[in-house]
């Protein structure tokens, strides 16, 4: 029978989580009974793949996915920001905390994905430390002493007021860099299937935890990185935090039951189906969006109309003042045409009052924040 690990007495009055590696769970584990769920997922990823590889400009939508991902990994951590609102204070340096922090899960992502598509590093502990330290930068949880970038010099524990009265205590600090390099080469050397593997290493390092703080984020990066090093995906386009934020208790009741029952079928039927479920609604969303488009396209009529349809796919909210800077025109002609789209349903205001006015593509976000 496979077997997640072992309670170990820490000598300090409270038992830490020691995990089995992942080379370890793979020899005993027995997924046969998982045989339509890899397949589904396996075929929803090389569609969503496909689909994204058809786009004209791929990049502009792939971008406003990969702040999909940021904003809902950073909301299950408890931050409230939508989209909308980072997308309109992307030039503000001041910006409220919730804001920097999706921010920093977006540079951390971008910077993850670089690496490995530029021949930068491979995916890697190094590789996740220095996400790691970006993800953290000038937030809470990246002061000096919680180590941003390093893995953990100390306990840490989830729930409760401490390891002894917590939900769940992970390994105890010295064994972070054993089980971090056994980690890193499973990436590279695991036999399972590639949805499988991603599942198994999500969960691993959800139970190392080996960060002091930020290792949701990191771990639900971690998920975007693994598929574009796999070229599973060319792109970080799979927003799976939207499955994750909406089943979070279940999420975690999964991660435990591994640890307490070796129930690791639950849990890899569980990721397995939110990659199915969140692969074919980015398909669909992808292809409303085209739908979208295409009909908007017939309803405009001048130059500067067309070019401001074109700015609103890339620029979702703007001003007055964006407008007549990006299309290089006349604050008059940029206010008659951004009026002409209010009457014509394309833009609504989003703020009172007649200064500074703020406007949202609203028919695009909505298709973009749809809930599963």
């Amino acid at each position: 029978m496979v077997n997640a690990g072992r309670l170990v007495d820490s000598g300090r009055g409270y038992k830490t989580f020691q995990p089995n590696s992942l080379q370890e769970i793979e020899e005993e584990l027995d997924i046969s009974s998982l045989f339509t769920e890899i397949t589904d997922a396996t075929l929803a990823l090389g569609e969503l793949k496909a689909i994204n590889s058809l786009l004209p400009n791929p990049d502009l939508l792939i971008e406003k996915y990969a702040l999909r991902e940021a904003v809902l990994s950073s909301q299950i951590e408890g931050t409230q920001s939508t989209m909308v609102e980072v997308l309109q204070n992307e030039t503000i340096i001041n910006a409220k905390m919730d804001i920097l922090e999706v921010r920093n899960y977006q540079r951390a992502l971008s910077y993850g994905i670089d690496q490995i598509k530029n021949d930068g590093l491979p995916l890697s502990t190094r590789l996740l430390r220095n996400c790691h330290k970006i993800l953290m930068d000038k937030v809470r949880g990246g002061e000096e002493e919680k180590t941003p970038g390093e893995f953990r010099r100390s306990q840490n524990y989830i729930g409760g007021n401490n390891p002894s009265t917590a939900v769940y205590v992970p390994p105890k600090e010295d064994s972070v860099n054993e089980l971090m390099s056994d980690f890193e080469k499973y990436i590279h050397s695991g036999k399972s299937l590639d949805v499988v593997k991603l599942a198994l290493l999500h969960y691993q390092f959800e139970t190392i935890h080996p960060f002091l703080d930020g290792n949701g984020r990191i771990g639900r990066l971690l998920i975007s990185l693994f598929l574009v090093n796999r070229n599973i995906l060319q792109q970080p386009t799979l927003y799976l935090s939207l499955y994750l934020k909406k089943h979070k208790t279940e999420y975690y009741e999964l991660l435990i039951a591994v640890r307490e029952k070796n129930d690791f079928n639950k849990w890899i039927e569980f990721f397995l189906k939110g990659i199915t479920l969140v692969s074919k609604q980015i398909i669909d969303t992808t292809k409303k969006i085209t739908a979208l488009k295409e009909e908007l396209i017939k309803i405009v009529k001048s130059d500067n109309e067309h070019k401001l349809l074109e700015l609103l796919f890339i620029n979702p909210t703007l001003t007055i003042l964006e407008v007549q800077k990006k299309l290089g025109i006349s604050k008059a002609t940029a206010n008659k045409i951004v009026n002409d789209f209010v009457q014509k349903n394309i833009l609504i205001q989003t703020n009172k009052g007649q200064r500074y006015k703020q406007f949202l593509f609203k028919q695009y976000m909505d298709l973009i924040e749809a809930e599963l």
